[in-house]
């Protein structure tokens, strides 16, 4: 892939960032990524504890990927370890954001042998089926899913019980 091909790409996926970014400020309550939970809030139906196999993910991706004629991705245990340490965060301090609970960027997560790196979360959907709908339908997300930049793939998820739900973290990257 020729440099200015994968500086395109980049230059898109900031845009979409940056897009979802006014979005969610334009629109407070619509894309709140840095606010506490509300428990009073109704939530989409709440999955039950449950053994997930992490592979399932991986599959639902690259079935997405393969529609958009991309690439598929590798497994990564590394990644899934990354996914795991983000989830855990995320509901060990009852928040939902893509930074760090100490303000850095999802990236401090990743390994250094990561340099492109990508975040997908989801949470209180029935199931993977429907969280994946939801991540599809979302520009921002689907973008994540479905760039060629992007080799390998790591998924965790983890029952909140302060929430009653599950947390999905998928993290991107290539090396």
């Amino acid at each position: 892939m020729s440099d200015l091909k994968k500086l395109a790409t980049v230059t898109i996926g900031i845009a979409l960032g940056v897009l979802l970014s006014v979005l969610a400020f334009a629109l407070p309550g619509w894309l709140n990524t840095s606010a506490p939970i509300n428990r009073q809030t109704p939530q989409p139906a709440l999955l039950e504890p449950q053994t997930i196999k992490q592979d399932d993910w991986l599959n639902l991706v690259n079935e997405v990927r393969y529609e958009a004629t991309v690439k598929p991705l590798a497994y990564s245990d590394t990644l899934e370890q990354s996914a795991k340490t983000k989830a855990n965060d995320l509901a060990d301090t009852n928040r939902w954001t893509h930074d760090n609970k100490d303000g850095s960027k999802f990236s401090s997560y990743f390994d250094d042998e990561w340099y492109y790196q990508g975040e997908n979360l989801a949470r209180c959907w029935s199931g993977k089926e429907t969280a994946l709908q939801g991540l599809i339908d979302s520009p921002g997300h689907y973008a994540v899913m479905t760039d060629d930049l992007y080799t390998h793939f790591g998924a965790f998820e983890v029952y909140d019980e302060d929430v009653g739900c599950t947390i999905t973290v998928h993290h991107y990257g290539s090396r």
